[in-house]
């Protein structure tokens, strides 16, 4: 489901938020690595995604995960950064 993912992210640069894509190796690998460079909020897209237009975001500090709608992606993460000490 790439065309999705990129979809996700050209709304994130569109909205003036950095963000990377990536779907080199499984899902744990990308965790881990993503968790290693310190980025804070992961969203993954999966079968789910095309059928109910949410994601996966994961939060790196707690590792809660929660499915949200891409239309909030963005909100979303923008608040958690606001929030951040």
């Amino acid at each position: 489901m790439p065309e999705v993912a990129r979809k996700v992210v050209e709304a994130f640069f569109g909205a003036g938020v950095n963000a990377k894509y990536d779907e080199q190796h499984a899902i744990g690998r990308r965790y881990a690595r993503h968790d290693e460079v310190g980025t804070p909020y992961c969203l993954t897209v999966d079968t789910q995604t095309l059928q109910d237009e949410t994601v996966t975001i994961r939060y790196r500090d707690d590792r809660r995960q929660e499915r949200i709608k891409i239309a909030d992606a963005v909100d979303t993460v923008r608040k958690a950064l606001t929030e951040t000490p």
